[in-house]
């Protein structure tokens, strides 16, 4: 059955009684509101464009009205008849009436500096502005409002142009033209053109305050060239927009983003297009809207809910989740853990319980570990037990022989080795001895083993020297050897060797390895058998690893007929007596 703790049953019961309700409730309001937003938008933008076409027409009315009042003036038509005279000193008296015409006709645009030019079919320039250089006629019929006007000569243009633009000295100003065909009274054929220009920065002005920062104003000409950008560092994007050129843009421009929203409008007068970029943000600072109360409102009471939360998790989960912890670290291995509860319910009384439970189990396992280490040493006393009878008969029986053969000296010689290792390795006053003193111990085996051989044994010992100062069992090779001498070596006929090497791998390898007659027995070593029946040498040192150093140690045996045997003790790294290093 899966854990649920107690914690995660209070927040689902909090979220399935509570959240849940609230969020179904929300998420109908946010969708309700979300369409009032849109419609707000909405409404702000078409209102917002109306206000921008309806100042932008006013100005345009107005440039209109002073324009056609130079249009009807006499004088104006004067300018462009073929018979006017053009001396020097009538040129003089005509810019002077130019000049007061300006001054009774600007009236009416205080703020703006409108500027008067008077351009006739043959080339003479009138006109209240410093021009730049001669007129050019030819590169005039070139232009687009030129042949746009002689097509049409009653239509009344509203544009900016680089003809134009370079007549006028003043090249700071960015300028707008307003353009009427001045005509023969007989045949209505374009004579002359009446130019009124005034700066863009004068008409764009009109417009400050009615848009947010955020917003982006763009104004285009009757010809769709973008004359004007409230952000001028996007006015390559506006541009590609109005053009329908937005997939050129870079995916994250912000005017392709749900984030803006698009309106635009056209001016009666001057057929000049505006296009306002407005966000959700800019609509909803202009007007008021209850969703922010209701956030705020929603916002204290889900903060309420979680402090409840937060209390009644203090006074029930937290003791519970300190007595898990404690149960937890007990199941871990530690013993000594103890649940710190001083409250007076039915947790603290279980905490209580349970300390006292840890208490007899601890007495329990202190009990159960030392009869344990009694039955190890006795179990390890026993295996000992069959070890020396087994090795006192095989060397005695050899000694035997020797004097039986005569050899005296030889049986003298291996009754001396006899007897050290009765001295100084049989005494079993310590299971544990250096891996020096077991090398010695086992030099002194092959001795008394080999001494009935016709011909010696070659030995082949490869101890690594940082591992003669570890601790290793008593008599823990002996067997091993023992069994490769007697059983592997000594039927043999021919070359016989043995080769035992001590490594450093994981521990602590010694492989012996002799080129023996080999068996093909195979022997597996699982767990602990204290009855014996063939191969008692290896299930006795195997069952001396298992139970001094557990089962993460032991042997392998590996033997193939006619190609000898080889076996491999696994043992822990050691360096001082009970100091493991693995």
């Amino acid at each position: 059955m899966k854990f649920f703790s107690l914690k995660k049953k209070l927040i689902a019961w909090f979220l399935l009684w509570i959240c849940l309700p609230i969020t179904i409730f929300s998420s109908a309001f946010l969708f309700y509101e979300s369409n009032i937003v849109k419609e707000e938008i909405r409404h702000y933008a078409d209102k917002q464009i109306s206000s921008l076409a309806a100042q932008m027409d006013w100005y345009f009315r107005s440039v209109q009205h002073i324009s056609k009042n130079y249009y009807n003036d006499a004088f104006i038509n004067s300018l462009v008849d073929p018979g006017h005279l053009r001396d020097r000193l009538t040129f003089l008296e005509d810019q002077m009436n130019l000049l007061s015409m300006k001054k009774v006709n600007n009236y009416t645009l205080e703020d703006t500096v409108l500027q008067v030019t008077v351009i006739t079919w043959n080339g003479e320039i009138y006109g209240t502005n410093l021009y730049r250089r001669t007129f050019d006629a030819e590169q005039m019929r070139e232009t687009q409002w030129y042949r746009q006007l002689v097509k049409n000569p009653w239509e009344i243009l509203w544009i900016q142009d680089e003809f134009l633009s370079d007549l006028i000295c003043d090249d700071k100003q960015s300028q707008v033209f307003n353009i009427w065909a001045l005509k023969s009274p007989t045949t209505y054929a374009p004579i002359g053109f009446l130019i009124v220009d005034f700066s863009l920065e004068d008409l764009t002005r009109q417009f400050d305050g009615y848009f947010d920062a955020q917003e982006l104003f763009a104004v285009q000409d009757m010809y769709g060239k973008t004359l004007f950008c409230s952000n001028e560092a996007r006015l390559a994007e506006v541009d590609a927009v109005l053009h329908g050129r937005a997939g050129e843009l870079e995916e994250d421009s912000v005017l392709t983003s749900p984030k803006y929203y698009h309106v635009g409008a056209e001016t009666q007068h001057g057929r000049w297009s505006i296009s306002l970029f407005t966000t959700q943000r800019a609509a909803l600072n202009r007007y008021d809207s209850f969703i922010g109360f209701f956030l705020l409102a929603f916002t204290l009471y889900i903060s309420l809910l979680v402090v409840l939360l937060l209390l009644v998790s203090n006074q029930i989960v937290h003791p519970i989740q300190s007595l898990t912890a404690t149960i937890r670290l007990a199941q871990s291995g530690n013993m000594e853990a103890r649940a710190n509860i001083p409250s007076r319910d039915e947790i603290g009384e279980l905490a209580s319980a349970y300390n006292g439970l840890l208490d007899e189990i601890n007495r329990l396992m202190d009990n159960i570990t030392a009869e344990n280490e009694q039955k190890r040493r006795a179990e390890m006393q026993a295996l000992s037990a069959q070890i020396n009878p087994h090795f006192i008969l095989n060397t005695l029986t050899s000694i035997r022989a020797l004097i039986y053969q005569g050899l005296n000296r030889t049986a003298e010689k291996a009754a001396l080795n006899f007897a050290f290792l009765l001295k100084n390795v049989l005494s079993w006053e310590k299971e544990m001895c250096t891996l020096s003193e077991e090398m010695d111990c086992v030099r002194k085996c092959i001795e008394l083993y080999q001494m009935s051989f016709e011909y010696p044994i070659r030995i082949n010992l490869e101890i690594d020297p940082s591992l003669y100062d570890c601790m290793v069992i008593k008599m823990i090779t002996q067997p091993i050897v023992e069994n490769a001498v007697m059983h592997g070596l000594k039927p043999k006929e021919g070359d016989k060797s043995l080769s035992i090497q001590a490594i450093r791998d994981d521990g602590i390898k010694i492989l012996i390895y002799d080129n023996g007659i080999g068996s093909a027995d195979r022997f597996v070593f699982n767990e602990v058998n204290m009855k014996f029946g063939r191969g008692i040498g290896m299930q006795n040192v195997y069952n001396r690893i298992v139970l001094h150093h557990g089962s993460h140690y032991g042997l392998q045996f590996y033997s193939r007929p006619g190609e000898g045997t080889l076996v491999t003790l696994h043992l822990p790294y050691i360096r001082e007596e009970g100091e493991a290093h693995d």
